[in-house]
């Protein structure tokens, strides 16, 4: 019973984001325990972006919309729909408050969506088959539908001054060339 406690701990802190890379890849290898947004949050995020990059002709894989992650899952246009719909999902779970409290709130479980799907990107879902380097590589690359993958790597790295909740992120909050002019604003 103790055992079946400790699980019920450790998947609420899988499901709440609260984890590290290094923790996500362990709770999953160690116990098989993976965030109730693995699937399909996550792969209909990842399936979007590699659509994306597929019908740009950036993917060299001919086989990884095949994986199993990604079986009766949807693509979307745009990704980033993705993480605006977990957003969505834990609205009543913010708990009450001023505007401004629950604002923060918003923006401390959107930049933990972000961190945790950026992970994914990151070889989470597919290991070496897809990392973020693959899509940056891949933006550089190619032509099309930059600007929707220029917006995703953003998000996924949720430019914002640090420990900041108290602004919302949007895509034109802050830009990657923003960032490489003013380093010193981020990540303090």
């Amino acid at each position: 019973q103790v055992r079946h406690l400790a699980t019920d701990i450790i998947q609420a802190r899988l499901d709440s984001l609260q984890c590290t890379e290094e923790a996500y890849r362990w709770f999953e290898g160690r116990l098989g325990l993976t965030p109730v947004h693995r699937h399909p949050a996550a792969a209909k995020f990842l399936k979007s972006i590699i659509k994306i990059l597929d019908m740009e002709g950036q993917i060299h894989d001919d086989t990884i919309l095949e994986d199993p992650i990604f079986t009766d899952v949807p693509v979307l246009h745009d990704p980033l729909v993705v993480g605006q719909e977990m957003l969505s999902d834990a609205e009543s779970l913010l708990g009450d408050g001023t505007k401004s409290e629950r604002e923060e709130r918003r923006s401390a479980w959107y930049q933990r969506i972000s961190k945790y799907l950026a992970f994914c990107v990151d070889g989470g879902l597919l290991g070496e088959r897809f990392t973020i380097g693959t899509l940056l590589q891949a933006m550089h690359r190619g032509a099309g539908e930059i600007k929707v993958l220029r917006t995703v790597a953003e998000f996924l790295l949720h430019l914002m001054p640090h420990g900041d909740y108290s602004k919302k992120w949007s895509p034109s909050f802050v830009s990657l060339s923003q960032l490489l002019h003013e380093p010193e604003r981020f990540g303090k």
